[in-house]
């Protein structure tokens, strides 16, 4: 199962005489596979071209939705500010806030304020200081796990960030599938409809997707200023299609012997 490509990951290029050998070992290793499994169709696609000897199904990331209902239930601190949060890695030139902040900075609002909670606080501190957006930031490194997902619900809006290169186009972090249940609005930043992932925002109803528009960031910004969060509602398809159960389900279909 690969949640993540191996050898076709774009985040990790690795080295070019290390990258030949993990490619020989991948395809040694999936030689003795029955079936593949992976995300999405585009990545499902890839894996095809490589392993052609070897089945490849898809079975999507999800949300485990009894993890997210056990979650303490806690009252959101007071603020007159609102908050935009993001709970995962920053990959240097493919997840990249600098649109959004630079367009909070153009807006000149004071009530926003960014919170980036995960692994990559130098990448973030030095794309923070290049836009100059100090002032309305603050980074908190690791947090546990639940903390994360009670700032994700806090939150006046969750913050998406992916690349829309063609070599991205069927990645899709679990993150995503977390954003999706918390009830928050999400905006996609870096993603588009031309990507997976954007169409699954816009599509489930739960946010909007804004490429690296700073113009839209800098209309939503105000919005959101000036109105607060907006209710989401997550579609029952959706809903259905991302619960970690009926993904089970589909992967026990799989590695069932057929009549």
């Amino acid at each position: 199962d690969f949640r993540d490509l191996w050898t076709l990951n774009p985040y990790f290029t690795g080295l070019p005489g290390i990258k030949s050998f993990e490619r020989r070992l991948e395809c040694l290793l999936m030689l003795s596979a029955d079936l593949i499994t992976t995300v999405s169709e585009p990545l499902a696609e890839q894996m095809r071209l490589l392993h052609p000897q070897t089945k490849v199904e898809v079975i999507e990331n999800g949300a485990d939705l009894d993890e997210l209902e056990q979650l303490p239930q806690t009252s959101k601190p007071y603020s007159l500010k609102k908050t935009i949060v993001y709970a995962g890695t920053i990959y240097a030139g493919r997840r990249d806030p600098s649109p959004l902040l630079r367009a909070i900075k153009k807006s000149k609002v004071e009530n926003i304020e960014v919170f980036f909670a995960g692994p990559s606080t130098a990448e973030v501190n030095k794309l923070i200081a290049l836009a100059e957006a100090e002032h309305f930031t603050r980074v908190l490194g690791m947090i546990p796990r639940q903390e994360s997902l009670i700032l994700q619900q806090h939150a006046d809006v969750l913050l998406f960030l992916e690349s829309n290169a063609p070599d991205a186009a069927g990645v899709l972090t679990g993150k995503l599938f977390e954003y999706l249940f918390s009830g928050r609005e999400v905006w996609g930043v870096g993603v588009d409809m031309s990507t997976l992932s954007g169409q699954i925002i816009q599509g489930s109803g739960v946010g909007q997707v804004f490429g690296s528009s700073e113009v839209m960031l800098e209309e939503a910004v105000q919005r959101l200023s000036r109105d607060g969060a907006r209710n989401t509602q997550l579609k029952a398809e959706y809903r259905q299609k991302f619960d970690r159960r009926t993904q089970a389900r589909k992967l026990l279909s799989f590695l069932r012997p057929q009549p």
